[in-house]
């Protein structure tokens, strides 16, 4: 082989090694992204729709993470937060990704800052709340939407 010939070699060796340095850290970063949901208090409507949520863990005394299990192919899109004297409804939206993905069960968490310590508040999911039967004005939120602390 020419000296030419090994000097373009060992270009195009180090061309790979970059472009594969630079692919995996891009894949990494994506998948990060997926794995945290950083706190956020949102004053509109996220995008996407509501989502139940079916666990409830206190962080702090003014931060809770709330939990669901929904597609890989969703994307957590914040939550909504109503704080009353007597409780709390925390609504988080999610909506499907538009990339190709499989079709896989996972775990998804987001933390809930409050404006309030929690206190004896009961802590409420919005998303169940607006599925079930509208009893009308000062009426007790249904205890089926109730989450207690893990």
């Amino acid at each position: 082989m020419t000296r030419s010939g090994v000097l373009w070699s060992a270009v195009a060796v180090l061309v790979v090694a970059v472009l594969g340095v630079a692919g995996w850290r891009l894949f990494r970063a994506d998948s990060s992204d997926v794995a945290e949901d950083p706190p956020r208090r949102l004053q509109t409507v996220p995008a996407g729709a509501p989502i139940t949520w079916d666990h409830l863990s206190v962080a702090a005394e003014d931060r809770l993470v709330v939990g669901y299990g929904g597609s890989a192919c969703q994307e957590s899109n914040g939550n909504l937060v109503e704080e009353h004297p007597d409780r709390v409804v925390i609504t988080a939206y999610a909506q499907d990704s538009a990339q190709m993905c499989i079709l896989v069960l996972e775990r998804y968490e987001m933390t809930v800052e409050l404006a309030a310590p929690l206190g004896e508040r009961a802590v409420y999911d919005g998303a169940c709340l607006s599925q079930t039967e509208d009893v009308g004005a000062g009426a007790a939120p249904d205890p089926r939407c109730l989450r207690t602390p893990a």
